[in-house]
């Protein structure tokens, strides 16, 4: 019969362990508070500049659309915590709550602004918002839509535990979520 090649585990090294956890907990609640500040540093100074341009897209989509200037969408953030986002509206007033992609005839619904809007991602500017409250972050994983069932039960602990974040794939490569879905 062979020994077993490793040693178990003894006091010293469960107690190595916990301390080993104990300061990766600590440098993630720091690396967060961080984080959060620089959230609020970069809001706070990006503000003055970005609030012109909303003035104008705001006054923009009300001359071009009934309705509200906003639309305010539910997302899941963390901990499976629903909040609410806001764009500027690309849509229809009357245009039913689903994923775009998931729409007959999408183009028919845009409003007469939202084309343009859409393709320059200038519609998620107001998310400068949720930013400033704490439910987005400027940099993350992505904000789920809450009305799905398999979208929020889907996501992992690691994504459940982060904040979301404005940034997103798609808006970097400068493709839309209705473009993607077009094209397969």
């Amino acid at each position: 019969m062979s020994r077993p090649t490793s040693e178990p585990p003894t006091l010293i090294s469960h107690y190595t362990d916990f301390q080993r956890k104990e300061r990766s907990s600590c440098k993630q609640t720091v690396d967060l508070r961080l984080k959060r500040m620089f959230d609020l540093v970069l809001g706070f100074l990006v503000l003055p500049f970005l609030g012109p341009p909303m003035a104008v897209i705001a006054f923009a989509v009300k001359l071009t659309s009934k309705g509200d200037v906003l639309y305010w969408s539910d997302r899941v953030g963390r901990n499976n915590k629903i909040f609410r986002m806001p764009k500027f509206r690309t849509m229809a007033k009357n245009t039913p709550e689903v994923a775009t992609h998931l729409l007959c005839d999408p183009q028919a619904h845009l409003t007469a602004i939202g084309p343009f809007l859409r393709r320059t991602s200038l519609d998620e500017l107001p998310q400068i918002y949720s930013i400033l409250r704490g439910d987005l972050s400027r940099e993350s994983s992505v904000a789920c839509m809450s009305s799905p069932q398999g979208l929020r039960a889907g996501r992992r602990l690691t994504v459940e535990t982060i904040c979301p974040s404005l940034r997103k794939s798609n808006t970097i490569a400068g493709i839309s979520s209705a473009e993607r879905f077009s094209s397969t």
